[in-house]
C-alpha cells in the first residue's frame, strides 16, 4: 500500500515524535525529496568513519522548508537499524546544535525538556572559551549553519579569533579517533550581522584544520573547496534539498518568492495560477483588521491551525498599525507559547496582537502567516518606464543602515525571503495604506497576490 502524499510534519510535531521514540509517518513527499536516502547515506558514513577512524564534514543545503532541520533531528535521535549490528553501535553519540534561539526555545517548550537541542553558543563557551576540552559526542549537527559568524563577529562576541566554521571543526578535531560534522545550510537566509561569509567560511576552516577531513557536498558546491584533494571531496545531489516540504499545497512557492525578490514580478505572476491550482492562498490587503478577520474565520473550526503576525525587524511604519515589531515588544514575547498555545490563549500567535520578526520565525512555520510589509524594503520604479500603467519596472531599495554590514539590501531581501516562506496553507501580506508604499503594493499585486474583495 502506497503512503499518502502529504507534507512533512512541522518541526515541532517531528521533534515530539522523535523525542518520544515514535516512528515518523512514511510520507510520499519526503520520499520524493530523497530524505530517506540522505539519512541512509549519513548512517553509512558514520559506520565508515568509525571503522576507518576518519573525520567527515557534510554540508547539506536546501530551500526554506525543505526538511533540513528534520534531517538533523532524525540523524541525531533515531537509531537506524543499519548500525545495529556494528560492534560500537552503543557508542553512537551525537549533539544537535543551533544558533537559532527561537527554535531552541520553541522545541524546549513543546517537549518540556532542555536537553533535546542545545545552543551553539554554549558549545563555543564550553569547549573553546572556558577550556580546550574534547566533546564526548562523535556526531555534531550544526543547524542553521548559514548563521556561522565570521571571525570579526566571533571575536566580538566570544573572544574567539576565528570564524565559527573553523571553531566547530577545531573543537571536533579533539573528539577521539573519528567524527562526523553535519552542517545544515539554508539558502538565501543570511539575516544577521556577521553571516555574510557563506560557504567560503567552511573552506577557510578546513585550511586551518590539523586533521585530513573528508568533505561531502552537492555537486554545485565543489567550487567553494578548491584546495581539497579530489579523493577527499565527495559529491552527491542528495546534499541539496531542492523541494520545499513545508507547504503541502505549493510546490512552486519558493520559486515565486525568488522571482519576486529578484524584481521579476512578471515571472512571479506566471507562477501564481499554479499555486492557486495547488490550493495555496496568497492574498494582499491594506486593511489589517480585514486580514485578521479572514484568518479567524478561515480556521474557526480547526483549532490545531496556527496563524500569526510576522514583520521585518527593520520596518519603522508597522507599529502604528498594530504590528509591534520593535525590539522591546519582541524581546518580551514568550516564543514557546506564541507558537504552541491553543488559539484561545492570550499568549498564542492566534491572538494577532504580538508579532514575530525574521529572527523569531527562521526555521519555524505557521499555517497562515499575516505578514506586514514595511518601509524597509520598497519598490522603486524607474521614472521613464513605459510598461503597463501603474506597474512600472524598477528595483527593490532599502534605506536601512546597519553597523558592520557589507550589503544591507541583501539582508533585507533575505529577511523578507524568510518571512514569505513560513506558510503551509498560504500567506496574507498587509501593506500600510501610505503613499510611499503604493508602488510596493502595486508590484505585489502584479506578482499575483490577490487583493481582498
Amino acid at each position: 500500500m502506497q503512503s499518502v502524499y502529504a507534507p512533512l510534519p512541522t518541526v515541532i510535531q517531528a521533534a515530539r515524535s522523535i523525542f518520544q521514540q515514535e516512528p515518523l509517518p512514511d510520507i510520499k513527499r519526503a520520499r520524493s525529496a530523497n530524505i530517506p536516502q540522505l539519512l541512509d547515506y549519513l548512517d553509512r558514513l558514520v559506520a565508515t568513519a568509525q571503522t576507518q577512524q576518519e573525520r567527515h564534514l557534510v554540508l547539506i543545503t536546501g530551500v526554506p522548508g525543505a526538511g533540513k532541520t528534520l534531517v538533523g533531528l532524525q540523524f541525531v535521535y533515531q537509531h537506524p537499524s543499519s548500525l545495529s549490528a556494528h560492534p560500537k553501535a552503543s557508542l553512537r553519540q551525537a549533539v544537535f546544535l543551533s544558533g537559532n534561539g527561537p527554535l531552541i526555545t520553541v522545541l524546549q517548550y513543546a517537549l518540556k525538556s532542555r536537553v533535546f537541542v542545545q545552543a551553539v553558543r554554549n558549545f563555543y563557551l564550553q569547549y573553546e572559551v572556558r577550556q580546550q576540552a574534547a566533546p564526548s559526542e562523535h556526531m555534531i549537527v550544526f543547524d542553521e549553519a548559514q548563521r556561522a559568524w565570521d571571525a570579526e563577529r566571533m571575536a566580538e562576541k566570544y573572544g574567539i579569533e576565528r570564524a565559527a566554521a573553523g571553531a566547530v571543526l577545531g573543537i571536533a578535531e579533539r573528539v577521539e579517533n573519528w567524527c562526523v560534522v553535519v552542517g545544515l545550510i539554508g539558502e538565501g537566509q543570511e539575516i544577521h550581522v556577521g553571516e555574510e561569509g557563506g560557504l567560503e567560511q567552511w573552506h577557510e576552516g578546513l585550511t586551518q584544520a590539523k586533521a585530513s577531513w573528508h568533505v561531502h557536498c552537492a555537486p554545485g558546491q565543489t567550487a567553494f573547496f578548491p584546495t581539497i584533494p579530489a579523493e577527499r571531496l565527495h559529491t552527491d545531489p542528495l546534499f541539496n534539498l531542492t523541494t520545499s516540504l513545508r507547504s503541502h499545497l505549493a510546490s512552486h512557492g519558493q520559486t515565486w518568492v525568488a522571482h519576486l525578490l529578484a524584481g521579476d514580478w512578471e515571472a512571479a505572476s506566471l507562477l501564481m495560477p499554479q499555486l492557486e491550482q495547488d490550493g495555496f492562498d496568497a492574498y494582499l490587503t491594506r486593511d489589517l483588521e480585514a486580514a485578521k478577520a479572514y484568518c479567524r474565520e478561515r480556521y474557526q473550526q480547526q483549532p490545531q491551525k496556527r496563524y500569526g503576525l510576522l514583520a521585518s525587524s527593520r520596518a519603522r511604519n508597522l507599529a502604528s498599525y498594530g504590528i509591534p515589531n520593535d525590539y522591546y515588544a519582541t524581546s518580551r514575547l514568550n516564543m514557546g507559547a506564541w507558537y504552541i498555545d491553543p488559539p484561545d490563549s492570550p499568549a498564542s500567535c492566534c491572538a494577532l496582537d504580538r508579532a514575530v520578526t525574521e529572527f523569531g520565525c527562521q526555521g519555524l512555520e505557521l499555517d497562515l502567516p499575516l505578514i506586514g510589509w514595511g518601509d524597509d524594503l520598497r519598490w522603486q520604479p524607474e521614472p521613464q518606464s513605459k510598461t503597463q500603467p501603474g506597474i512600472q519596472s524598477g528595483t527593490w531599495t532599502s534605506t536601512t543602515r546597519q553597523r558592520n554590514v557589507r550589503n544591507p539590501l541583501r539582508l533585507r531581501l533575505n529577511s523578507y525571503r524568510v518571512l514569505l516562506t513560513r506558510g503551509r496553507d498560504g500567506l496574507v501580506v498587509f501593506v500600510p495604506p501610505e503613499a510611499k508604499m503604493d508602488s510596493t503594493n502595486a508590484v505585489l499585486q502584479a506578482a499575483g497576490l490577490k487583493p481582498f474583495a
